[in-house]
């Protein structure tokens, strides 16, 4: 490792060790397209975290993502960003 080596961020849902840098793709991975048959959120973005499902939906994914890494900082102290 070098002088800067990366920092590592184990994920509370799936415990994985991913990259800081890497975490947002990483919290992508757990956002899910809810399919047809759910009303007026078909079609929309939600997660499940391992406290619990989101309870809220979003019309992109990207809103989804920050949605999840709010919840991370709030819920289980990762900071992202720090």
């Amino acid at each position: 490792m070098g002088l800067f080596g990366t920092r590592r961020i184990t994920c509370p849902i799936c415990r994985a060790s991913v990259d800081k840098v890497k975490i947002e793709d990483h919290f992508g991975s757990h956002v899910r397209q809810i399919p047809p048959g759910y009303g007026d959120a078909s079609g929309q973005y939600t997660w499940e975290c391992v406290c619990g499902p989101a309870g809220m939906k979003w019309p992109k994914e990207s809103g989804a993502v920050a949605g999840l890494m709010l919840h991370m900082m709030q819920r289980h102290a990762i900071d992202p960003f720090g």
